[in-house]
Order: structure tokens, then C-alpha cells, then sequence
């Protein structure tokens, strides 16, 4: 009996042990092609990679360097969480590997990333990472603040804001129930002091790519979005008092000044229930929500063509500020405003021409024609006698020329007919 007990505990033991390896050896793996991939743009490491028999895979002690952002961004450990252990073993199966095509390659029916403790450097070499200025907006730049001479919120802002860095919890995945065929998507991310965004998904389907037979995207049948303040509009109302000498209460009241201008210039009028809702975000510690219910076979297309009040309905729109619901979500928008906002027509630039070619002057071959364009210019004579006259030119007259000649002491001329001459080249 304790043979038995003795070879079971070994064989438990070792089970465990090629377990652990196999995960450890496919997870390496995977970040050794992961950081060959990104060579070029990146340097990558981490500590050590350890799993769990609830299915989850644990990289501890990154370390990623953007080589344009010359800093590291360390993160204490990433974990991606498979629905089970079987289903973190199944999809780490050489089989799997071995036949894309078979049912054991399908993702899993769940997965989980979380980002624990990365912390950001709030350094000005970010600015390497963003898109050449094309004149477009995004619908951010619909919003304004009343903060003097500044327009938004950059790095050099934030390091004013007493963001040095920023430290970030975040965690994405989705999740499939093959019973009902819904599936959802969703993100939360949290920026210590700053503020945390919380997002989900839910469609009627299967979540999967369209095939090429015409499969179709699952319909969306709920949205919420979720944006907490952590004091970030606090010290932004701090920032901006100090730099305007207003009261908190008049950068309030000037952001909204300011944002409803810009929407104005973008072709938006809000209801005074939206503007007083942007009033009330701009206070410390608010909390807004998006939740979006649309309709049955909603046809996405269409709401290009409809008003506001239509699209609110369409789509079950609700907005909720510190959980009370915005009652009037009326606005009138001009399309075409609204369009060229966002994507105004590209600047055209004309190309500088380029300088005329720089001529070198020489002895250049003209007609005798040509002569009375050249008077006081050196040239080059050669008579149909052979002879060679060096000189430049005095005067041309109707059937003669007169080439003064120079001498050591002075110079003298030489009237030639034009008839007599076989060449002359004039230095030009």
C-alpha cells in the first residue's frame, strides 16, 4: 500500500512537473517569436513565467523599451486566463499546433489579458509615436478647456499635472457561451489618480471573423461604457485656475463657452441638457455612462440619413451622469459641417520649381544673323580666308561688323564683311 501510494504521489509529481513545462517551454516560445517580430522597434524582457491549474499563465517582470521612446516601460506581471485548465492545455497541444484546420485549433471560449502595475513614463518623446498632423479631428477635439494658452493636454501637461508617470491596471478579453451562441467583449482599464474606463459588448452570436461566403459580424444587442474621474478634473481645474486667474466656477463656465463654439464650428447644437451635462463632467470625481440598446435588425447604414432624435431611439441611447439619466438627448447636426470637421478636403502643396540649370559660359556657335544681340561681347571670327580674329564686338551694321582687336597698348578694329565670314562663336 504505500508502494502504491508512494508510485502515485511520483506520478501525480511528475505530471505536474511536464505540465508546468510545457507550458513554460510554449509561452517562451511564444515571446521569443514576439520579440523577433518586433526587433526592430523594440527591445523586450521579462522574469519568469509560472502557471496555475485554474488555467492561467503568469509573465512576471517585463521590461519593454521603445526604441523611439529611449525609456522602459516596466510592468510587473501580465496574466492571460483560460476559461479551464483543460482548455489551456488544448490549446497548447502539439496537435493543435500541428492541424490549424481541425476543431482543436478553435480559440478557447474565453480569455482574460490583465496588465498589472505597467507603469508609463509621461516623457515628451511619445510625440515620435503620433501621426503627421493632416488637419483632420477626432470627436475629442470637439470638447475645449478654458486654459489660457492651453489647447489640450499634452506630456508636458501632465508632468505639470504631477503625472511623472503613469501607472496602469488594465485587462481586455472576450467570452463565448456556446449554449445561448451570445459572446461579449470587453476592457477595463485603470489609470491610478487619473481616472478608469470600463467598456463591454454583447452580441447575439458567436464572436468570429466573416468568412468569404458572406458570414456577417454577430449584431450588437448592448453597449455600456463606463468613465470614472480619479481627480484628474480636479487637478486640471487647479492647473487651469492658476494659469487664467479664474475661479473654478468661470473655467467651468468657459470650457462650456468654448465647446459649444467648437461643436457650433462642427455643425452640432446641443440641448441645454448636454451642455449642462458637460458642466457637471468637468467636476471632480463625476462619473459618465454610455449605454447603447439598438433596435432589432438595425441597419447601421441608415443613420447617416436620419435626425437625431431618430438615432437616439434607433439606438437605444441612453447618457447618465453620476448615474442620473440625461433626459433630453436632442441635438442637430450639419452633416456636411460635421463631415468636413472631421476630414476636411487634404491641402494641396505645390512642389517649389526647381532653379534653372546653371550654364557655364563658353565660346557658343551663333548665326551671323544673330549678331546685333551680342555688340560688346568677346568673339571668335573666322574668315573664308582661314583667318582667326579674337576680339569683341564694336557695332553690326547692314552688310558689316566691326571687331575691335586688343593690342598691348590699346586696342584696334577690324571692319569685316559679313559675307567674308565662315564662323563665329560669341562667349556667352
Amino acid at each position: 500500500m504505500k508502494k502504491f501510494i508512494v508510485t502515485t504521489f511520483l506520478v501525480v509529481l511528475g505530471a505536474y512537473g511536464a505540465f508546468k513545462g510545457l507550458v513554460w517551454y510554449q509561452t517562451d516560445q511564444a515571446i521569443a517569436k514576439f520579440k523577433e517580430a518586433t526587433a526592430l522597434h523594440m527591445a523586450v524582457d521579462y522574469g519568469w513565467i509560472s502557471s496555475n491549474l485554474e488555467g492561467e499563465i503568469i509573465i512576471k517582470d517585463i521590461k519593454v523599451t521603445p526604441y523611439q521612446l529611449r525609456e522602459t516601460i516596466p510592468i510587473q506581471e501580465i496574466s492571460l486566463k483560460f476559461p479551464s485548465v483543460f482548455a489551456m492545455l488544448d490549446y497548447y497541444s502539439p496537435l493543435n499546433r500541428r492541424s490549424p484546420h481541425s476543431p482543436n485549433a478553435s480559440a478557447p471560449d474565453a480569455f482574460e489579458i490583465t496588465v498589472t502595475n505597467a507603469n508609463f513614463p509621461t516623457v515628451d518623446t511619445w510625440e515620435n509615436y503620433k501621426s503627421p498632423e493632416d488637419g483632420s479631428h477626432n470627436f475629442n477635439d470637439l470638447l475645449a478647456i478654458n486654459c489660457g494658452d492651453v489647447e489640450e493636454i499634452e506630456f508636458k501637461e501632465l508632468r505639470e499635472l504631477g503625472y511623472d508617470r503613469l501607472r496602469v491596471d488594465a485587462s481586455w478579453g472576450y467570452r463565448n457561451e456556446p449554449v445561448s451562441a451570445n459572446s461579449s467583449i470587453f476592457f477595463n482599464i485603470d489609470i491610478q489618480g487619473m481616472n478608469n474606463i470600463q467598456g463591454q459588448i454583447d452580441f447575439d452570436g458567436a464572436l468570429s471573423m466573416p468568412s468569404s461566403e458572406g458570414g456577417k459580424f454577430p449584431r450588437v444587442k448592448y453597449l455600456s461604457y463606463v468613465h470614472q474621474d480619479a481627480s484628474f478634473n480636479k487637478r486640471l481645474s487647479s492647473f487651469c485656475t492658476r494659469k487664467t486667474g479664474d475661479s473654478p466656477a468661470q473655467f467651468i463656465q468657459g470650457s462650456v463657452d468654448k465647446t459649444v463654439q467648437r461643436m457650433a464650428e462642427a455643425g452640432i447644437t446641443l440641448n441645454q441638457d448636454l451642455i449642462g451635462a458637460y458642466a457637471d463632467y468637468l467636476k471632480d470625481g463625476r462619473v459618465f455612462e454610455v449605454i447603447v440598446n439598438p433596435v432589432d435588425e438595425l441597419d447601421y447604414s441608415l443613420l447617416a440619413f436620419m435626425d437625431m432624435s431618430s438615432i437616439v431611439d434607433a439606438l437605444g441611447l441612453q447618457l447618465r451622469m453620476n448615474q442620473v439619466m440625461i433626459p433630453d438627448l436632442s441635438a442637430t447636426i450639419d452633416q456636411a459641417k460635421l463631415k468636413a470637421f472631421l476630414s476636411p478636403p487634404p491641402v494641396v502643396v505645390e512642389a517649389p520649381k526647381p532653379p534653372p540649370p546653371k550654364v557655364e559660359k563658353a565660346y557658343r556657335q551663333v548665326e551671323v544673323e544673330e549678331l546685333d544681340a551680342y555688340v560688346g561681347y568677346p568673339v571668335r571670327l573666322k574668315e573664308n580666308s582661314g583667318k582667326l580674329i579674337e576680339g569683341s564686338i564694336e557695332k553690326v551694321l547692314e552688310y558689316q561688323i566691326d571687331v575691335a582687336v586688343p593690342l598691348q597698348t590699346g586696342s584696334v578694329s577690324f571692319h569685316i564683311k559679313k559675307r567674308d565670314i565662315a564662323e563665329i562663336k560669341v562667349y556667352k
